[in-house]
Order: C-alpha cells, then structure tokens, then sequence
C-alpha cells in the first residue's frame, strides 16, 4: 500500500498542478522525475530504507502518468520487492497471497 500512497499523491500533486499548467510541460515533470529518480531514489536504495523506497517508486511512476501511460492497462498498479513496479498482476497477488519477497526465479 506504501507504493500506492507514493501514485496518489503524485496524482494529487498533477491534479493541483493543473490550475497552472504545470501538470503539461513536459520539461516541468521531467525535473521532478530526474530529482526523484536521481538524488532521492538513489539515496533511499543506498540506505536500504525499502519502505520510503517503495512510496518513491509509487510517486515517480504517478508524475510519469500524462507523459508515458497512454493506456490504464501499462500502468504498473503493483509494487514487488526484489521487482520494483509493475503491471503483471498475476505475478503480484502469488506474492501477496505466499507473503513472500519476489526473487529472481519471477523475473524469467
């Protein structure tokens, strides 16, 4: 669910981006995704702090929405440990459902 609040919020922060046009200027969210995924991402993985890495992903993914989803169908809704975000939906409830971390054997 920690994935989860990280796309809320970033829709959140598009829909309240509107009122000014931001939410449509390319180079605008471009900015934000290179300082999340760059100096934030980066530094949370180093920390193995896996919770706040997780609600990063979720908020990258959110703000990447108007630029790289044009279908709801690529939108990676789930978030696996060991995998990262992702849209294979049969894959992330047998890891919900065995409470497991994804390992490799998922990723063939």
């Amino acid at each position: 669910m920690i994935y989860q609040d990280g796309v809320s919020h970033a829709i959140s922060y598009l829909h309240f981006k509107t009122k000014t046009g931001q939410t449509y200027n390319p180079i605008e969210l471009m900015d934000q995704l290179v300082i999340y995924e760059e100096e934030i991402r980066k530094k949370l993985s180093k920390n193995r702090n896996y919770m706040d890495l997780a609600y990063v992903n979720g908020y990258i993914e959110g703000l990447a929405i108007p630029m790289f989803y044009d279908e709801i169908k690529d939108f990676p809704f789930h978030f696996l440990y060991g995998v990262g975000p992702t849209n294979d939906s049969k894959m992330a409830y047998e890891t919900y459902e065995k409470d497991i971390i994804c390992t490799s054997h998922y990723l063939t």
